[in-house]
C-alpha cells in the first residue's frame, strides 16, 4: 500500500475465503483476526504463525454463545427435519448460502429428503466451493486430484435431490413438491425470501422453521411471526473462536501479542433465550374511530407485547413496558398507528 505498509492474508479455518490479516510496516506487525476456527470443517486450517508476537492485536467477530455445541446442533437440526417430514411438514432454513451450508449438506443433515436451494447466488455459490481447492480442508484438496468432487452437493443436483432456483416465484412455483426442506435467504427474517414461506407456511403446525446462524438469535428476529402455528427452534451453529478461548489459551500461549485489542462487550457472554409458544392473547380496539381492532400478543414475561393489526398488514412491537417501541406498516398508516400508540400506550402496556 503506497510504499509503506504490507498486507498479508492468511487463513481463518472459518470458511472459504476467510482470512485473518497483518498489517506491517517498517516498525510495526499489526494482527486482525477476523472470524477464525479451529474446528474441523471444510475450510482450510487456520495459520497462526505470521500472528505470533505482533505490536498489537486486534480481536473481532468471536462467539459469545459457548454453551451451544455444534455437534449437538447439527444433531438437532438433522432430528427435527427427519421429524418434520415423517408428519408431513415442510422445513425452512433461512440461510447464507456460503460457511456453514456445505458442512450440512455434505455430512447428511438432510438425508434422503427433497431439498430446494433459492438464492440468486446459489449455483454460484455451489461452483464456487469447488473450483477455490486452496481454501479447502486438505482432504478434500486431496480429492480434486484423484479426481473427486469435493463435496457431495455436486452428486445431489445431477441426481435431482437438490433443486436450485433464483426465486421463489416462476419456476419454483411450478414445480416444487412437497413435503421438502427449503434453503433461502435472509436469516434476519426481514429481507430475501423466507419472509414470503414463513407466511405461506406459518398456518400449519406440521412445518418447521430452522434457525441456525448465531448473528440472528431467533429471539430477536421472530417477533414478527410469534402468533404463528409454524414450529420455530433455534440450532446456532457456532464455530467461531469464543472470548475465553482466546483469552485464556491462544493469547498467552500461542500468539504472545504485545498489546491485544477487543470490544469490551466480549468479555460477557450471551445467554439468548427462546421464545415460549405460551402466550397471552386479546383483543382491542387501536383506533375506535376508524374502526380498527387488533390483536395483542404477551410474552410469559409480560416484557413484550406485539399488536397485530391484520386489516391494514401493520404490527406494533412494545417492549420494557412501552420504553421501546417499533411500529410495522405501510407508509400511509404509520402516523396514525403513531398517533393511537400514544393514545393507547397505558392500555397496551
Amino acid at each position: 500500500m503506497e510504499g509503506g505498509i504490507s498486507v498479508t492474508a492468511c487463513p481463518s479455518g472459518y470458511s472459504i475465503g476467510s482470512s485473518n490479516w497483518i498489517f506491517k510496516t517498517e516498525y510495526e506487525r499489526i494482527g486482525y483476526l477476523s472470524s477464525s476456527s479451529t474446528h474441523p470443517t471444510h475450510s482450510r486450517a487456520v495459520e497462526w504463525e505470521k500472528l505470533h508476537d505482533a505490536d498489537a492485536l486486534i480481536l473481532t467477530s468471536l462467539s459469545r454463545t459457548p454453551e451451544y455445541s455444534y455437534e449437538v446442533a447439527v444433531m438437532e437440526v438433522a432430528q427435527t427435519i427427519v421429524d418434520t417430514l415423517k408428519r408431513g411438514g415442510n422445513v425452512l432454513m433461512p440461510v447464507n448460502p456460503v460457511g456453514s451450508i456445505y458442512d450440512l449438506i455434505d455430512g447428511g443433515a438432510f438425508q434422503d429428503s427433497r431439498i430446494y436451494f433459492i438464492s440468486p447466488v446459489a449455483k454460484g455459490a455451489l461452483a464456487y466451493s469447488n473450483v477455490n481447492a486452496e481454501w479447502l480442508a486438505e482432504g478434500r484438496q486431496n480429492s480434486m486430484y484423484v479426481p473427486e468432487e469435493p463435496f457431495t452437493h455436486s452428486a445431489l443436483v445431477r441426481n435431482g435431490r437438490l433443486k436450485i432456483y433464483e426465486n421463489i416465484y416462476e419456476s419454483f412455483c411450478r414445480e416444487y413438491k412437497t413435503p421438502c426442506v427449503v434453503l433461502t435467504g435472509h436469516p434476519s427474517l426481514r429481507i430475501g425470501d423466507a419472509p414470503h414461506l414463513i407466511e405461506m407456511w406459518g398456518n400449519d403446525s406440521k412445518n418447521a422453521l430452522i434457525m441456525t446462524d448465531p448473528d440472528y438469535p431467533l429471539n430477536e428476529v421472530y417477533a414478527p411471526f410469534e402468533d404463528l402455528a409454524i414450529r420455530a427452534f433455534y440450532y446456532p451453529i457456532e464455530i467461531r473462536l469464543e472470548f475465553t478461548q482466546v483469552n485464556t489459551s491462544l493469547l498467552i500461549m500461542d500468539l504472545k501479542p504485545k498489546n491485544s485489542i477487543t470490544p469490551m462487550k466480549y468479555d460477557e457472554q450471551l445467554s439468548i433465550s427462546l421464545p415460549s409458544k405460551k402466550l397471552r392473547k386479546r383483543k382491542m380496539k387501536i383506533s375506535p374511530e376508524r374502526n380498527l381492532s387488533g390483536r395483542v400478543v404477551t410474552h410469559p414475561d409480560g416484557e413484550r407485547k406485539i399488536v397485530r393489526i391484520d386489516s391494514i398488514n401493520s404490527a406494533i412491537t412494545l417492549d420494557a413496558e412501552g420504553m421501546s417501541t417499533n411500529i410495522q406498516s405501510p407508509k400511509e398508516h404509520r402516523m396514525m398507528l403513531l398517533d393511537a400508540v400514544t393514545s393507547y400506550l397505558q392500555a397496551l402496556c
